[in-house]
């Protein structure tokens, strides 16, 4: 009878296993697309939502549904952005990708905001509970962008809200491995800052296995690795199959965390607490993940040279922060002691002025 008791109890008071819905926005675009190619294939999703604004996308759930995975796939319409993100647990926003060397952060910004702003708002009215990654550029801008339309639906969760930063520290494991000729896959480098060229600072002091370099031998890495990107795009590279496959692997740390996991930590562009957000709202750092989403963040210790680098990261940065956070209201000057320009994007306002905050939003 005791033992009859023993497994009725813990069968009972076991919770029962997540099965997590995932659900692709944008999946038309480039890293779409092979992002719902790679997911179909992770073992961690139940149910795979493809959605797009712009295409149908039933004859590409078709072609999905034939990979022999337990993953299902499942299709929605233009119109139907409210039901693709209904009950998911995780929302992820994705293509709106730099196409070109040289586009400028508020070019990007002024691409990927109506789109990043309308998913924000039906998350925040139809599915605040989802876990929302932003891999469009510049997440700088982006990531304090939906948070604010967060707040004002008065849901904010700061743990809901990631900027993906995976990339790069694809990267910068990369070009280390081939600077000490080891494997890839040995390779662990931080990323601090945030994603753009002038922000992306590589935490070479904390990689492991330890890199030995002076000055300039980190110099050369650093640089190579914040400009990668646009070293690709000046060779004419628009595949995207790496910045596809770097999303794809953070979003299986978040689900192995929403499993209940607890080991999964990944760097990413995060809302900051402590003594860190005092001066940095938000912040690419090292984030632990857990099934609400981001658990804790960690800033690793950095030596002078990277001191300096995150110094003068710092106004761009900021000015990425502020174009986010003020874009509802307007405002897009930056406090002086941040200010890199004289005037601000006349041509971001005038559209603002013309678009009422609630109204104008498309599915």
């Amino acid at each position: 009878m005791k033992q009859f008791h023993h497994q009725f109890s813990t069968s009972v008071c076991r919770p029962p296993p997540i099965s997590p819905a995932v659900t692709v926005l944008d999946v038309s675009s480039t890293v779409g697309a092979i992002l719902a190619l790679l997911l179909k294939q992770n073992p961690h999703v139940t149910e795979l939502r493809i959605y797009d604004e712009n295409k149908d996308t039933y004859m590409m759930a078709d072609d999905l549904n034939v990979i022999d995975t337990q993953t299902r796939v499942v299709p929605f319409s233009c119109k139907s952005l409210k039901e693709a993100i209904k009950d998911a647990h995780v929302v992820i926003s994705t293509g709106g990708c730099q196409s070109k060397p040289g586009l400028s952060q508020k070019q990007l910004f002024e691409q990927n905001i109506d789109n990043v702003r309308n998913v924000a708002i039906f998350l925040s009215e139809f599915n605040p509970t989802a876990v929302y990654c932003i891999a469009k550029p510049p997440v700088e801008a982006l990531v304090p962008l939906a948070s604010e339309e967060y707040k004002k639906a008065e849901c904010y969760n700061p743990r809901k809200i990631i900027g993906i930063t995976t990339y790069a520290s694809m990267v910068a494991n990369t070009f280390i491995a081939r600077y000490l000729r080891v494997d890839p896959e040995e390779v662990m480098c931080p990323i601090v800052g945030g994603l753009a060229p002038k922000s992306t600072i590589p935490v070479i002091s904390h990689t492991k296995p330890s890199v030995e370099y002076n000055s300039k031998v980190y110099l050369k890495l650093q640089e190579d690795i914040a400009n990668a990107e646009e070293t690709l795009l000046r060779k004419g590279a628009t595949w995207c199959f790496s910045k596809a496959a770097a999303i794809s692997r953070f979003i299986n740390l978040l689900l192995e965390a929403i499993k209940g996991d607890k080991k999964c930590a990944e760097c990413a562009f995060v809302a900051q607490t402590g003594h860190i957000g005092k001066f940095l709202p938000y912040m690419t750092s090292i984030v632990k993940l857990g099934p609400e989403g981001v658990s804790s963040t960690h800033m690793p210790k950095i030596n002078e040279l990277e001191i300096t680098r995150l110094k003068s990261a710092l106004p761009h940065i900021l000015e990425n922060i502020f174009l986010g956070q003020t874009y509802l209201n307007g405002e897009f000057s930056l406090p002086p002691q941040f200010r890199t320009k004289r005037r601000c994007d006349v041509h971001l306002k005038q559209k603002l002025k013309e678009r009422n905050i609630r109204s104008g939003i498309t599915c």
